[in-house]
């Protein structure tokens, strides 16, 4: 063999076994493996319904909950019907909202029934308040509330929506003081005013101390591409936005009373 055929060799790697006091100590968590006794994936339920399915409802037993989701879906489904009825359409869809509605209706029954056995359904309904939750659902069934208009189920959803509007822009701010720029800060301050402007969130205190800072801070976002306000207003508005989320998050702040109907129906539940 040739020496330029030796000289074209790699040389040999050199293998070393670096053994260190961490190597050869006992792992901190043994890890168990989950197939080993008889482990079962967790099973994907995108498609299933959010609410509960009839069968479902026979092994649970009827409560409180149960009967106003029913009376929820019922009352989506009424508006629908009256939309319907308006447009004077019988097409399929027409039909399987009055199919959906007769369902729902039997359900309520057997619900109402099982919660009280010795009531009519006008008088378990209206024990539980769910007269006078859902109008439209009481006219629909016609059946009268003995007691006088409520908060209904729309204007429930409804500042539900702005109560979670209200936390989200006030988590939001907070959040973004702690950024280099406050480009669009003032324009997040007025959605906030906005949401606070709605009367059933009593939030009229808040608003004038927005009304007072709000020309200062809206002054320094203009003033550059990348302003950056100052730590007496980074303060005041972590301040101010605290006291909102408390609010909104607070069952018994005012803003929170106009729902207090609702929160006394379930509060059992």
């Amino acid at each position: 063999m040739s020496y330029a055929s030796k000289a074209a060799r790699p040389a040999p790697i050199q293998q070393f076994a670096i053994r260190t006091r961490l190597a050869e100590s006992d792992p901190i968590v043994s890890c168990t493996n989950l197939f080993d006794w008889g482990y079962e994936p967790a099973h994907v339920m995108l498609d299933e319904p959010l609410c509960r399915r009839e069968e479902e409802e026979e092994e649970l037993g009827a409560d409180v909950t149960s009967v106003g989701c029913i009376c929820a879906q019922m009352s989506i489904l009424i508006d629908k019907e009256a939309q319907l009825v308006e447009a004077n359409d019988n097409s399929d869809f027409a039909q399987s909202v009055q199919r959906g509605l007769e369902q729902l209706y039997m359900q309520l029954q057997k619900e109402c029934g099982q919660l009280f056995p010795s009531l009519s359904l006008r008088d378990a309904l209206d024990q539980l308040r769910m007269l006078e939750l859902f109008p439209s659902l009481a006219e629909r069934l016609q059946l009268e509330p003995s007691s006088d208009k409520s908060v209904t189920f729309k204007e429930y959803i409804n500042h539900i929506a702005l109560l979670h509007q209200t936390l989200a822009m006030a988590s939001q701010i907070r959040a973004d003081l702690s950024s280099s720029n406050h480009k669009y800060m003032a324009h997040q301050i007025a959605l906030l005013y906005q949401s606070l402007s709605y009367g059933n969130m009593k939030g009229a205190n808040f608003k004038a101390q927005i009304e007072e800072q709000f020309p200062a801070i809206k002054k320094v976002t203009e003033e550059s591409q990348a302003p950056q306000l100052s730590k007496e207003h980074c303060d005041w508005l972590r301040s101010i936005t605290t006291q909102i989320i408390e609010s909104c998050t607070d069952l018994t702040a005012p803003s929170s009373q106009y729902i207090q109907p609702w929160m006394v129906v379930f509060s059992d539940t």
